[in-house]
């Protein structure tokens, strides 16, 4: 049994690693010069809304990181009617290094292609771009079909509207293990995993909502840091957004050992190894 687990453990990783290139093929992405990618079913919106960047700043701003500007607004209703999420990176204040490397919207859409290969659910990538002067990376853009009729995680920690709902708390949590422990499995550590990065239904089943992943820019499916240091890193983060209680977090890594038996870990040395980061 675990010979056939790690043989679809490789696979799944292959699957990633290669959905990840055909990715990058397909937006034939240059660290030379500037460059767009738009998928063919947002071309119209796409060249619309390059026609028209002040009509950007006229939707609903969502984002307060530095460097980083995230938007929803609608596309017309001849273009497609749809809302969408527009984020855009300023890359002048990065290191030289940096500017060189690809852009975080570039990571975002590799990441989204791995991440829907194994099972993970993601936000459709609509289009992609970077603004480079000979290399130098300038500015990036990253448009994703917004999830209308959704809530994120957020509104489930202690200063969220739906914090009262212990059982769908629990149901959102249990999910995310799910979704989690996958993503490890493959090798790739999140770096960045908090709840509101994460969408769930307004009308959902408590005990089983529905997710969908909304900002993996910084998972690094190579990362610098062994798994058996980055998979507790990533779950603290989420036990603690939601203040979860002793019992509900060892239920919780019960859940998550399911799907990932075999990273090294006893609910108990899970529970040490988070407990260690916090001190």
């Amino acid at each position: 049994m675990a010979r056939e687990e790690e043989n679809i453990t490789k696979k799944m990783t292959r699957q990633s690693h290669k959905k990840m290139d055909e990715q990058l093929d397909c937006m034939d992405t240059s660290r030379l010069s500037s460059w767009r990618w738009v998928n063919p079913s947002f071309e119209e919106g796409e060249a619309w809304l390059m026609a028209h960047p002040k009509y950007i700043k006229k939707g609903i701003y969502l984002s307060d990181t530095p460097s980083k500007e995230v938007w929803r607004l609608p596309i017309p209703r001849g273009l497609g009617g749809i809302n969408i999420i527009y984020k855009k990176y300023q890359c002048l204040q990065n290191s030289i290094w940096e500017r060189f490397q690809r852009s975080l919207a570039v990571n975002e859409a590799l990441n989204f292609a791995a991440l829907k290969e194994i099972g993970v659910p993601v936000a459709e990538v609509l289009a992609c771009g970077e603004t480079r002067h000979v290399g130098l990376l300038l500015e990036a853009y990253i448009v994703t079909k917004c999830i209308d009729n959704t809530y994120d995680g957020s509104v489930l920690t202690p200063s969220g509207s739906l914090w009262e709902r212990t059982r769908l708390r629990m149901g959102f949590a249990r999910n995310a293990m799910e979704h989690i422990a996958k993503i490890h499995l493959v090798g790739c550590y999140h770096s960045a995993f908090r709840a509101h990065k994460i969408l769930f239904p307004k009308d959902c089943d408590e005990n089983n909502p529905s997710l969908t992943w909304i900002d993996v820019a910084n998972c690094q499916f190579f990362p610098e840091i062994p798994m058996k240091l980055a998979i507790p890193k990533d779950l603290v983060h989420m036990f603690v957004d939601l203040r979860l209680s002793a019992d509900e977090i060892k239920e919780l890594e019960n859940h998550y050992l399911k799907f990932n038996p075999n990273c090294g870990y006893t609910v108990k040395t899970l529970w040490n190894a988070m407990v260690a980061l916090k001190n």
